[in-house]
């Protein structure tokens, strides 16, 4: 880690506070980060370019009904209504129709009432 950021192969999640990149994963933990009352890890998903921690939701931890997007980028597979692997982790080059734009949007006004918003999906630096 050099400078604050990670460098990974897929992208990059900032958050706003520590002002430290983390690769998501299924799901971040970061007690390095900060000091909580709990010992469930934190979940992490992002929509739209928006990461929202929603660790506070069963529906997002293992076992539950979407913990298929925990630590992913959501966005394609919430605006196709799909549980499909291949949706995941590719907002940037999935091109939506507008009634699945409508759809994302609308998961994106839900879960922006429900969770904070903690940071932002932002492309990986590769090494040369």
């Amino acid at each position: 880690v050099d400078d604050g950021e990670a460098q990974m192969s897929k992208f990059e999640c900032f958050f706003f506070k520590q002002k430290t990149a983390y690769e998501m994963l299924r799901s971040l933990v970061g007690s390095e980060m900060c000091i909580r009352d709990s010992d469930k890890p934190f979940v992490f998903i992002a929509i739209k370019g928006v990461v929202f921690d929603v660790t506070k939701s069963d529906f997002y931890s293992p076992g539950g009904s979407y913990h298929i997007f925990a630590g992913k980028d959501c966005s394609v597979a919430l605006g196709k209504m799909s549980f499909e692997e291949e949706h995941l982790n590719v907002y940037q080059k999935t091109k939506l129709t507008a009634g699945e734009m409508d759809i994302l949007e609308d998961w994106y006004q839900k879960l922006g009432s429900k969770y904070r918003k903690v940071g932002q999906v932002v492309e990986s630096k590769k090494e040369d």
